[in-house]
C-alpha cells in the first residue's frame, strides 16, 4: 500500500476546489467563513487537551462530552460551506435539535453558577482564556458566515454559530467555577 500524500499541488496558482467540483480563488468569502470554522475547531481541540488535563470530575467530563458533539456539529457545518451546490447540507446539515442542545447546556451552567453583574475578564485560568479565544474565533466565523449573505448557506447554520459563541462564553466562566476559582471583573 503506497503512503497517502496530503499535498496534490492543485492550488499553487492560489485557487482551491470546493465539494461541488468548482475552484475558487483563496481568498474567496466562503474559504474565509470555512477556514475560520476550522480554526474555531482547531482552538476547540485545545480546550479539549486543556481540559484533559484536568483532574477527573462530572463538570470536566460534562463539558468534553459537549464539546466532542460541537466538534461534529463544525464538522457538518463546514462540510455544508465548501459545498455551494448545497448537496451536502441536504446530508449533513444542522438543525434546531443542536441549537436547542447549546442552549440547554448553557441554562444548566448559568443555573449552577451566580449570576453575572459585570463584565467578565479573561485569564483566570488557561483554560477560562482559551474558551474565549475560541469564542471570538466562533464570533468572526459568524462574520464571516453573515457576510455570505441570505442564501449562500442555511440560516440555521447561522444561528447555530451564533449560539455556539454564546455557549463558549458561558462555558469559560463555568470552568472558572469547576476549578474552584473565583472570576475577575473588569
Amino acid at each position: 500500500m503506497s503512503p497517502v500524500r496530503v499535498y496534490t499541488r492543485t492550488g499553487d496558482g492560489g485557487t482551491t476546489g470546493l465539494l461541488d467540483g468548482s475552484r475558487v480563488a483563496k481568498d474567496d468569502p466562503r474559504l474565509e467563513a470555512y477556514g475560520t470554522v476550522d480554526e474555531t475547531q482547531a482552538c476547540l481541540g485545545e480546550v479539549e487537551a486543556l481540559l484533559a488535563e484536568l483532574p477527573a470530575a462530572p463538570w470536566r467530563d460534562d463539558l468534553g462530552t459537549r464539546l466532542d458533539r460541537v466538534q461534529a456539529t463544525l464538522f457538518a457545518l463546514n462540510a455544508a460551506l465548501a459545498d455551494p451546490s448545497g448537496a451536502v447540507v441536504k446530508r449533513v446539515g444542522v438543525d434546531a435539535t443542536e441549537i436547542a442542545a447549546l442552549e440547554g447546556w448553557m441554562d444548566a451552567m448559568l443555573d449552577a453558577m451566580p449570576p453575572q453583574t459585570r463584565f467578565v475578564r479573561p485569564g483566570v485560568t488557561v483554560l477560562q482564556a482559551r474558551l474565549n479565544v475560541a469564542r471570538t474565533v466562533c464570533r468572526r466565523a459568524e462574520r464571516c458566515i453573515a457576510a455570505l449573505g441570505a442564501g449562500a448557506f442555511p440560516a440555521v447554520g447561522l444561528s447555530y454559530v451564533n449560539r455556539l459563541s454564546d455557549f463558549l462564553f458561558v462555558a469559560s466562566r463555568f470552568v472558572v467555577y469547576g476549578q474552584g476559582r473565583a472570576e475577575r471583573f473588569f
